[in-house]
């Protein structure tokens, strides 16, 4: 459980709406209102992404996904108890671990010849579509 959370949190919405805690036994939701029209917009899901990070910096956090809604906090709380066994696993399966959001690009030729240089049938069907004049549509498909 989190026993408080840090000054000046803000969750979703503009303005940012309250963040509070939810406790039910011994685990504790952090949530705030949403606003009739929440759409995963990039000032919303960073508000989201900053909770999580201010919320895991004191101790082990089970992310819900961006989006997740209840009707009110008795429903959140009734979650809380009638998933409390599986909760308090992942909790216990997390604990000490982090997670982070990694990014990747590649350099399109590079891939390409990377990949035609370890395929000797994948540099044979573009050479052919080459002498080709380009191919078929069937070849292109297939390469």
């Amino acid at each position: 459980t989190h026993p408080a959370l840090p000054e000046g949190t803000g969750g979703v919405g503009d303005p940012p709406r309250e963040v509070r805690i939810l406790k039910e036994g011994d685990l504790a939701a952090v949530v705030s209102d949403a606003p009739e029209d929440l759409r995963p917009k990039r000032r919303e899901l960073l508000a989201h992404q900053n909770v999580l990070s201010e919320i895991g910096a004191e101790g082990c956090v089970l992310p819900m996904r961006f989006g997740s809604v209840a009707p009110d906090d008795e429903t959140v709380t009734g979650v809380l108890a009638e998933r409390a066994e599986h909760y308090g696993e992942r909790l216990k399966a997390l604990d000490g671990r982090v997670e982070y959001n990694i990014k990747a690009t590649h350099v399109e030729e590079a891939v390409l010849h990377h990949v035609m240089a370890q395929n000797p049938e994948i540099r044979a069907l573009a050479e052919s579509n080459r002498q080709a004049g380009g191919g078929t549509y069937e070849t292109k498909i297939q390469l």
